[in-house]
């Protein structure tokens, strides 16, 4: 081991944790946005509120991979990919079913559909979100 490993360990131990409190506020940031813009604050074209559980499922972490120290914002609302990507016949890449169908709500009332046009919340918070990350972790 060189000889002053130890000292740059504990350099890159401290900056690492530095580097996790602004990712955290960064995370918080970000999450922040993606919130508003599901109320329908910014941009009332991607809004998804119904009962709010998509808005209350956003989430953040920060944690070390191989090295790296990485913010994760995600949303663990089961029906959120299909927000973000929409469904059927708008399903982004031909991905979704090509022919209408039927489903029941809650309630027991039945429903037509052809599916749900993308409403990339997520995405759009992230890129939006990219001057403000810059500038809490001290980016250019």
């Amino acid at each position: 081991m060189p000889e002053n490993q130890w000292f740059d360990d504990i350099v890159i131990n401290n900056l690492k944790k530095k580097l996790a409190a602004r990712m955290v506020i960064a995370c918080e940031f970000t999450a922040g946005n993606m919130k508003l813009i599901t109320a329908g604050h910014v941009g009332p074209e991607l809004k998804a509120v119904d009962k709010g559980q998509y808005l209350n499922s956003f989430v953040h972490d920060v944690i070390e991979m191989n090295g790296d120290v990485v913010g994760v914002v995600a949303n663990t609302a089961g029906h959120s990919p299909f927000i973000e990507f929409g469904t059927g016949q708008y399903a982004e890449n031909g991905n979704g079913r090509q022919t209408p169908w039927f489903w029941k709500d809650e309630n027991g009332v039945w429903h037509f559909t052809r599916g749900m046009k993308p409403r990339p919340i997520m995405r759009t918070g992230f890129d939006e979100s990219q001057n403000g990350i810059k500038q809490i972790l001290g980016a250019e």
